[in-house]
């Protein structure tokens, strides 16, 4: 688990799944020659999907990020390139109440995506549970 994961947990809160950027887009942009730029986004991308939320956060300079509650996110978008299908990475695009996160270059990108439509069902059904429970406690 990444040192940001571990600072930014809450009580109850597990990590499910991290998104890292993948490798091979620093060895692709020497040739574009934005090898600097490849390389801090390599260093200061961090995603991390827990049970509760999903948290973000890009750049050095010009810092974004993002601590969205799983109820709050409305759409999770992949896309790729014929590179980023070839070696498995892709942009995440996650659209919540509040605006749209982009995450260029994430590895295995199908499966986070995979997993953060999991992990919204699972928290909902949670969700539910509860309120059921204390609607019947309600009732007795």
């Amino acid at each position: 688990m990444s040192q940001y994961a571990e600072e930014n947990l809450k009580n109850g809160e597990k990590v499910v799944l991290e998104g890292r950027i993948h490798w091979l887009l620093i060895i692709g942009s020497i040739y574009n020659l934005k090898m600097i730029r490849s390389i801090i986004d390599f260093l200061t991308t961090k995603l991390v999907l827990t049970n509760m939320c999903i948290k973000g956060k890009h750049g050095l300079l010009n810092t974004e990020a993002m601590d969205s509650p799983l109820n709050k996110i409305s759409d999770v978008k992949i896309s790729s390139d014929i590179f980023g299908k070839l070696f498995n990475y892709a942009t995440i695009e996650i659209f919540t109440v509040s605006g749209r996160y982009c995450f260029r270059g994430i590895k295995d990108a199908k499966k986070l995506k995979q997993a953060v439509m999991n992990e919204i069902e699972k928290f909902d059904e949670s969700r539910i549970q509860k309120q059921a429970e204390k609607l019947a406690n309600i009732i007795k």
